[in-house]
């Protein structure tokens, strides 16, 4: 994240000399508005990181903004995947149990796109199949 917070502030400091040389640039507006309002949200993420609690219980998830918390018995499993075919990075995703309460038609939706019914995301501190292995292993042992 620090080193997005350095590109956007870098894009917004570029789109402003554009601006400087040439003020009806509207190419230089855009950049210097989008990276200015892009730079609060990496400083979001390096103050608030998302987190992953792992209990007997089951899992707490701090997203950034709030925390969800699910029971074992509310996942079949989980795996890793790419959001993408341009992705190089995996996420970790999970498939809801069929009487999950809080499975909607999105999440149909996104188990017809990407082969899972929600994500945790990517970019944790360790790899996503670390991450999906430690899962798949705590709910086979709380679940």
């Amino acid at each position: 994240m620090a080193f997005l917070l350095f590109v956007a502030i870098a894009f917004a400091i570029a789109g402003a000399v554009m601006i400087a040389g040439n003020p009806r640039d509207y190419g230089g507006y855009f950049c210097a508005v989008f990276f200015v309002l892009a730079a609060p949200i990496f400083i979001w993420r390096l103050i608030a990181p998302p987190r992953l609690e792992v209990s007997p219980r089951g899992i707490s998830w701090f997203n950034g903004r709030a925390t969800l918390d699910y029971s074992w018995k509310d996942f079949v499993g989980f795996r890793a995947y790419r959001p993408s075919s341009r992705n190089l990075s995996k996420h970790v995703g999970f498939e809801f149990a069929p009487n999950y309460p809080g499975r909607g038609k999105m999440a149909a939706v996104a188990h017809a796109l990407a082969g899972v019914d929600g994500s945790f995301g990517g970019q944790w501190e360790m790899s996503a199949q670390d991450l999906v292995d430690l899962l798949n292993q705590a709910r086979a042992k709380w679940g």
